[in-house]
Parts: C-alpha cells; sequence; structure tokens
C-alpha cells in the first residue's frame, strides 16, 4: 500500500468538477472563495495537487513542489497579466485554509514556502496553523521554523495549536528565544501539557524580564494549575501582585481566585490594606469572589466596613465592587453568609442619602442570589427616597420570587403593620403594584 492517495492526472474523473471550482478560487471574491473552500476541503485528497499547482503559479519565490502536469487545465485563464493586490495575500490565504483543512503530507512543503516567503504576514500565520492540523508530520519542519528568528514565531504560533507529546521539546526550546514575543506564546502554550520539566521553564519565565512573558507565564501556569503543587503556585504567583506592570499584577490577582485556595485570601487581601492602583484592587477583589472561601468573605466585609467608615480614605469604588459582586456567590456554599452581609449593610445604610449608589449594587446582588428570605428588606427598600434605589427593589423581588414577593406586597398594602406602615413605604409599596401591573 501506498503512503499517498494515487495523483490525479488530466484524464481523472474528479478534474472536470475540479476545474471550476480552482477557477472561482482564483477569480470570485472573498464569499464565493470560502464556499469554494469548503467544497475542495470535501473532495479531500484529490483537491491536493491543483491546489499546489495553483499555488506554484502565484510565482512568489521558486518552489519547488513537483506540481503535476495537468494537461488542459487553464488554472487562470484570464489572469495571465500582473497579480491584484488581493491575490498577493488573499488566494494563497484561502489555498493554506484549504491544505490545513484537507490534512495531507504532501501540503507539507508548499505550507513552509508560505511561512518563508510570503510577505503577508496573516499569509504566513495561516499557513503556520495549517501546518499543525498536519499533526506529527509537520513537527521536523516546525523545528526547523522555530531554529531561525525571521519564522520563529510563526514556528510557536502553529505549536501552540498541538497537543502532541512531541512538541513540548520544541516549546521548551522556543522558551529560551531572543524574541520576548516568542517565549511569552511558548510559555503560554505549555500550559496545555503535563510533563514535569515545565515547572522550571515556568518559575523562569515567571522572573522574566520582559511582561508579556510574565503575564504568559501566569496563564501557563493557571492552565495547569491542578498538576503543580499548591503551595509552589502560592509562592510563585504572591510576589508578582507587586510587579510594576499593572497588567502583571492583575493577571497574578486573576491567576489566584483562579486556583480556589484559600492561602490566596491573604495574599489578595494585602492589595486592599496599601493604596495600590484601583484597577489592582478591583482585581483583588474579583479574586476573592472567585474564590469564594469563608475567609475571602470575611476579609471582603472587613474591608467594606473600612470603606464605608472611612470614605475620606478608601475610595467608594471599592465598596461598590464588593457589594456588586457578592451576587457571584449564589452557587457558592457561602451562599447564606453573603446575604446575611447584603442584609446587614442594608440595614446599617437605611436612611443614609450617600449610600444610594451603594443600596442599588446590594439590592441588584440580592436579587442574583435569588433566596426568599430576603423580601422583607427589599420591600423596606421601596420607602427609600432615591428612585434608583426603588427601582432596583422592585427587579430584584420580581427575579427572587414574583408570585411571592407580590403576595406579600398586596399582604402589607392591604394590612400594614409596622416597619411597613410607614407613608413612604406604604407610597413605594404602591409604586411597586403599579410596575407589576402597568
Amino acid at each position: 500500500m501506498t503512503p499517498f492517495p494515487p495523483a490525479i492526472t488530466a484524464e481523472s474523473p474528479s478534474l472536470t468538477s475540479l476545474q471550476p471550482l480552482i477557477q472561482q478560487l482564483q477569480g470570485g471574491d472573498f464569499h464565493e472563495k470560502w464556499n469554494t473552500m469548503k467544497a475542495l476541503v470535501q473532495l479531500g485528497d484529490v483537491a491536493i495537487d491543483p491546489l499546489l499547482a495553483c499555488l506554484a503559479d502565484l510565482d512568489l519565490d521558486p518552489l519547488d513542489l513537483d506540481p503535476l502536469d495537468l494537461g488542459p487545465l487553464d488554472l487562470d485563464p484570464e489572469n495571465d497579466e500582473e497579480d491584484s493586490d488581493e491575490t498577493l495575500w488573499e488566494l494563497p490565504w484561502f489555498i493554506a485554509q484549504t491544505l490545513g483543512q484537507i490534512r495531507h503530507p504532501r501540503a507539507l512543503t508548499a505550507l513552509v514556502h508560505l511561512v518563508h516567503h510570503h510577505p503577508s504576514r496573516e499569509v504566513a500565520q495561516v499557513a503556520a496553523t495549517a501546518l499543525a492540523h498536519l499533526g506529527e508530520a509537520a513537527l521536523p519542519a516546525l523545528r526547523a521554523l522555530i531554529q531561525e528568528p525571521a519564522t520563529r514565531l510563526h514556528g510557536v504560533q502553529a505549536l501552540a495549536h498541538m497537543r502532541d507529546p512531541g512538541v513540548v521539546d520544541l516549546l521548551l526550546e522556543a522558551v529560551t528565544a531572543e524574541e520576548s514575543s516568542v517565549r511569552a506564546l511558548a510559555i503560554e502554550a505549555l500550559g496545555g501539557f503535563l510533563d514535569p520539566r515545565i515547572a522550571p521553564a515556568f518559575a523562569q519565565a515567571l522572573q522574566d524580564p520582559m511582561p508579556q512573558v510574565r503575564q504568559g507565564a501566569i496563564v501557563g501556569v493557571g492552565l495547569r494549575s491542578s498538576a503543580l503543587d499548591s503551595t509552589w503556585l502560592i509562592q510563585q504567583l504572591s510576589p508578582l501582585l507587586w510587579d510594576l506592570n499593572l497588567a502583571v499584577a492583575c493577571q497574578a490577582a486573576t491567576a489566584l481566585g483562579r486556583l480556589g485556595l484559600d492561602a490566596g485570601v491573604a495574599p489578595l487581601l494585602s492589595l486592599l490594606d496599601l493604596p495600590v492602583a484601583l484597577p489592582l484592587q478591583r482585581a483583588a477583589i474579583q479574586a476573592l469572589n472567585t474564590l469564594a472561601t469563608t475567609s475571602a468573605l470575611q476579609g471582603l466585609e472587613t474591608y467594606l466596613w473600612v470603606c464605608l467608615d472611612r470614605p475620606e480614605a478608601m475610595p467608594q469604588a471599592l465598596a461598590q465592587e464588593i457589594l456588586g459582586s457578592l451576587g457571584t456567590w449564589a452557587k457558592s456554599p457561602q451562599r447564606g453568609a453573603a446575604i446575611a452581609l447584603l442584609l446587614r449593610f442594608l440595614q446599617n445604610s437605611a436612611g443614609n442619602p450617600d449610600h444610594s449608589t451603594l443600596k442599588q449594587l446590594a439590592a441588584h446582588s440580592l436579587g442574583q442570589l435569588g433566596h426568599d428570605s430576603t423580601l422583607p428588606a427589599l420591600i423596606l427598600l421601596l420607602g427609600d427616597p432615591h428612585g434608583g434605589v426603588r427601582l432596583h427593589a422592585i427587579a430584584a423581588l420580581k427575579q427572587i420570587n414574583g408570585d411571592r414577593a407580590l403576595a406579600q406586597l398586596h399582604h402589607h398594602q392591604q394590612h400594614p403593620q409596622a416597619p411597613w406602615d410607614s407613608p413612604p413605604i406604604q407610597a413605594g409599596i404602591a409604586l411597586a403594584l403599579a410596575e407589576w401591573h402597568p
């Protein structure tokens, strides 16, 4: 048995259907080219030789593809003059896409040639990605690409799409490259593999002088956190919370949250102790909400009261972030504790006109948490002088349990008792009922 299917010739039955497809690929608009590509992919291996011949006719550089003599097949009868701008990138882009989806080994040389010689970065990149679709057979070619500075990035981009174990050796080689973009992409791609050699590479990349490499390493560590020692992870990521590059620090906070380790709470809370950049403090709050542990909630409550008690020292944006994000605890075992925190805040903020935005956020979070026990507190909010607070309370009542909330509203209107008998609350109840059935 031959390793590849027999080559087609001018007498092949499939040639009749291939000729108009190739012509459409060359002369059609983008939409027509896209549909033609899908048709050629469905034809499979028999489309390889016409596609290679079409690439050879582009006359980019001498290309040793050994295309077949296709006899009377005229690949481009009306376009023998100078190539258009679209031909310079669009046609080879579609050919590379098609070759990658057909996944035939004979396409390898052509794709490598496009990576090396085509002037369009987009074409070179899609050709490299198509190489990745060829699997293990493409590894020698990809090794050659990453050894040359001009094609190294494209080679690593292709490797990042592969899950063959042989890729690990090449990516480990790429993490020592001179180009920081190559190192960043390679270290992030290594996050998809389980290999004991990867941890030292991560440790080195987390200390890389270039921020984009450190950021890529943080992403990579997060992808394979289940395979790494939790103590080691905390030790490696915590110092990066204080990285001079804000994006790196925020990425480290996000990674600590996704680890799901309670040991990450203390480093994240430390960011709220000092006047660091507000985006970083917001990232820390979001990470603590992702952790959703008891100690994380206790820390958030502590800083909420600090923000409320010392508004001149702590930005109110942090209090807004805390209250607005507690609705994400709906599936956490600490859901009840999050609800209790929100209810304590509403009780302490009753009658405070400066907390209108905060009360709206608290009502929204209670709506997301969705527990019937919060309906009485939300009905009390209907007496707030701020219209936005009342509207958020109504929305939360509907979201939690519309039927039960409506029954309670009718009850408090028909049988008013303290604390629901005050004129502002009764007016709010009337407003809610009017909103319910406009």
